[in-house]
């Protein structure tokens, strides 16, 4: 994705970019975020075998934002890991979650309230039902950072 220059100056103008080579070191303590892919990393066995995908984080590293999709060679013309127009388009879309996520925290709703919000702009981001949030969050993310109210 690195080689098309607009994707390059728009990393550049709003990212931090790090690469993470999850299959050689595991999954970094640094970024309780990426905890949202441990599970899929490990109960899919091809996924040892190396692929590449993208996940933006906030600042902290401790909220997903976007994932550039899966990067598995059958799912080509879909994922934005491989087209430009889709990996910009992701971009934007993490973006705005970032803004969304930003001022829910900043709002003077209560923290339970902002934690509802932050569990629907997850799934929202993600494309999956409430359900699997608070599941995946129940098993699994409990690194995840929300509001700081109770799950």
């Amino acid at each position: 994705m690195l080689a098309d220059a607009d994707v390059r100056a728009r990393i550049a103008l709003d990212f931090v970019a790090v690469q993470v080579a999850i299959t050689d070191d595991g999954f970094p303590g640094y970024a309780p975020a990426l905890s949202l892919f441990r599970w899929g990393y490990e109960s899919q066995w091809w996924a040892k075998f190396g692929y590449t995908m993208t996940v933006i984080c906030d600042p902290d590293g401790s909220y997903p934002l976007g994932w550039s999709g899966d990067g598995r060679r059958q799912v080509f013309w879909e994922s934005a890991a491989y087209q430009p127009d889709r990996f910009l388009s992701f971009l934007e879309r993490s973006l705005e979650c970032r803004r969304m996520q930003r001022s829910i925290l900043e709002s003077g709703l209560s923290g339970k309230d902002k934690d509802r919000l932050l569990k629907a702009l997850l799934a929202t981001a993600f494309d999956v039902p409430d359900a699997h949030v608070e599941w995946f969050l129940d098993r699994d993310g409990r690194e995840i950072r929300l509001s700081g109210g109770d799950r």
